[in-house]
């Protein structure tokens, strides 16, 4: 997907949104990320990432400057922030519903979430917690409140406020 222009911010490509994604989950566990650790994290050379932080600097999606830490800005956490849910949801569609291997899913979530519409990822994703939610999917493999349970299978019912969570925060 080398140089596919994302529709969030036109200069953004897929790498660029695998830099947020990276420096958004590490700084999850500590406020700042490095740049041996965004390394690490991708799996390419730390001069690789040198280049990538400069450009995502000089875009204000993040906070740089040489041997500091990195820290996302308001619109590069946003950015970034968008980007994992969409690798979540996805993930979560290809485990939980395809039941797909979790690293096969893993990969094909990330090389996914660059390029597949936020609303069609929102809906994979509420359709992942109906079925999570449905007695039939265990039962015989049917579709979330369908068949006997129709509008009356509660479990799929009290799936409703989950699902207008989740597609509220798509929506922001």
């Amino acid at each position: 997907m080398r140089g596919f222009i994302m529709t969030k911010t036109p200069q953004l490509t897929a790498q660029m949104e695998d830099y947020l994604e990276a420096i958004f989950n590490l700084c999850r566990y500590d406020s700042t990320a490095r740049s041996r650790d965004i390394a690490e994290s991708l799996g390419v050379h730390k001069s690789t990432v040198t280049a990538a932080l400069k450009s995502l600097g000089q875009m204000n999606l993040i906070n740089y400057a040489p041997y500091e830490a990195v820290t996302l800005t308001p619109a590069g956490k946003s950015v970034a922030r968008d980007v994992a849910r969409r690798h979540a949801a996805l993930k979560d569609f290809f485990v939980n519903v395809l039941k797909v291997d979790e690293k096969l899913a893993e990969g094909a979530a990330c090389g996914m979430e660059h390029s597949v519409p936020r609303e069609i990822v929102s809906k994979l994703a509420s359709f992942a917690i109906q079925m999570r939610g449905c007695p039939r999917l265990e039962d015989d493999g049917g579709a979330a409140g369908s068949g006997e349970h129709g509008k009356e299978c509660v479990s799929c019912l009290d799936q409703e406020a989950a699902l207008e969570s989740l597609q509220q925060a798509f929506e922001k």
